[in-house]
């Protein structure tokens, strides 16, 4: 019976040593699973994180391409600037020809006026001359008249004279 007892006692130490030993494989596997849990979870860590370095990234090639299209626009404003003030200089210059192309033409007018004023000099000098002229003319009729009266009445005077003394 003792052996029996022995036995008994002997199949459940077995049994026992088994369920320890099926313990000790279980506690094993539950560490094995939460060093797994652990790994899965650093690596989710870890692709947020690239998730986030990679949404940076992208941000910051966003900003860079702002910045660029920035300076782009900037250019194009300094740019539109040096056109709008070519373009004034232009305008400018095309007023400034303007007004001496009417100051050439003033002087053209000046210069026809200063020749107009030489040919009316002339025409009055020459209707002044014209005036002596016809004054002297009239001058040498009345003196070739007064001298015709003279001769006449010399002449009448001779006949006369003649006459008489016959």
């Amino acid at each position: 019976a003792e052996t029996t007892l022995v036995e008994s006692v002997l199949a459940e130490t077995t049994l026992v040593e088994s369920v320890l030993a099926e313990t000790t494989v279980a506690v094993g596997t539950l560490a094995e699973t939460t060093q797994v849990k652990s790994t899965l979870a650093e690596t989710t860590l870890a692709e947020t994180t690239l998730a986030e370095t990679t949404l940076a990234e992208t941000t910051l090639a966003e900003t860079t391409q702002v910045k660029s299209t920035l300076a782009e626009t900037t250019l194009a404003e300094t740019t539109l600037a040096e056109t709008t003030l070519v373009e004034s200089v232009l305008a400018e210059t095309t007023l400034v020809e303007s007004v001496l192309a009417e100051t050439t033409l003033v002087e053209s007018v000046l210069a026809e006026t200063t020749v107009a004023v030489g040919t009316l000099a002339e025409t009055t000098q020459v209707k002044s001359t014209l005036a002596e002229t016809t004054l002297a003319v009239g001058t040498l009729a009345e003196r070739t008249l007064a001298e015709a009266n003279f001769v006449d009445t010399t002449t009448a005077e001779t006949f006369f004279a003649d006459t008489n003394s016959a």
